[in-house]
């Protein structure tokens, strides 16, 4: 019988493979932050019940919001850096950057002396990140001016970098809080939902003033 966590990562990257494509073909005409924003939103609004269904406290170790807070701001950046990607960039160069996730894991735990890779892990990512580069290069090397692709793939690189630094945050975390996995995730959600949010109107008041001073001269 196949393993629980085996038929779970299935699911995710069923999941993940559905919402690449439906952003990129539904969400094109509408602004990064604010298709970031829903998804976060929803998730959190699922899970809130749950979380209080358990009836635990908040959690108040200092370290598991810290490490929630910076997760929430990174990957609130990183979501919209690749949401954009998947919108405007190919595909075939923006989905295989994001392999590049485990790589950045890895290293953030390396600096931070929290592990400490294997020769045979080095060896294996270093071949990683070749690949990711030459796969770059070869596409850049053959664009036009007028149609560079390369610089999505370059932001889902971005974006997988900031992803492996939150993956690092995310283990600290839940190692800080009961029911660790759902009440960091309840939490995370609404946290960048609220981050976005707040974002999303403060730059549409922006323009709103920007246009309002325009039309005034």
């Amino acid at each position: 019988m196949m393993p629980l966590w085996v038929v779970l990562s299935l699911v995710s990257l069923a999941a993940n493979a559905a919402k690449v494509l439906t952003v990129k073909r539904l969400c094109g005409g509408i602004d990064s932050r604010l298709v970031v924003l829903t998804g976060r939103l929803f998730s959190g609004v699922v899970l809130l019940p749950l979380l209080l269904y358990r009836g635990e406290a908040m959690p108040t170790e200092p370290l598991f919001w810290i490490a929630t807070i910076a997760a929430a701001v990174i990957t609130a950046f990183a979501s919209v850096l690749f949401t954009e990607a998947v919108k405007k960039g190919t595909l075939a160069l923006v989905i295989p950057a994001q392999a590049a996730v485990p790589v950045f894991t890895l290293l953030t735990l390396w600096c931070s002396g929290g592990k400490t890779p294997t020769p045979a892990a080095i060896l294996l990512m270093m071949f990683s990140m070749a690949a990711v580069g030459w796969m770059l290069y070869a596409n850049h090397r053959g664009e036009t001016p007028a149609h560079r692709k390369t610089f999505y793939a370059v932001l889902s690189l971005i974006a997988a970098a900031l992803f492996g630094v939150s993956t690092v945050l995310d283990r600290v975390a839940i190692a800080h809080a009961a029911y660790g996995a759902l009440a960091y995730s309840t939490i995370w959600n609404l946290l960048s939902a609220a981050l976005l949010g707040i974002e999303f109107i403060r730059t549409k008041t922006t323009k709103k003033n920007i246009m309002r001073k325009i039309l005034a001269v």
